[in-house]
């Protein structure tokens, strides 16, 4: 669980995805917004870097999530972690075999 404000909740609603899991509706953040909820946690607590960072990753693979795109190195840039962004690059990269 992650505690936000009221209006970053709306956001997260409003671009999230429906789904019914064993009879119940749940809505389920965009990977945009779970990269951001990552990055938080991982910035706001560096002891978390060995949990977040890999999520990270996979989450952008997952999700064919591109670094190059422009807002998603805005994600990177509005939690001033761009020293993470630029490792994701590299990491992803690496997995692509560029």
């Amino acid at each position: 669980f992650l505690i936000s404000d009221e209006k970053t909740l709306e956001k997260i609603i409003a671009s999230g995805k429906t789904v019914m899991i064993a009879g119940e509706t749940f809505i389920v953040p965009a990977p945009e917004h779970l990269v951001a909820m990552k990055l938080h946690s991982l910035v706001g607590n560096k002891k978390r870097e060995l949990k977040d960072f890999p999520d990270i990753i996979q989450l952008m693979t997952a999700n064919r999530l591109h670094p190059e795109k422009p807002e998603i190195k805005a994600i990177f840039t509005k939690y001033n972690a761009l020293d993470i962004y630029n490792r994701v690059l590299a990491a992803m990269r690496a997995t692509d075999g560029q």
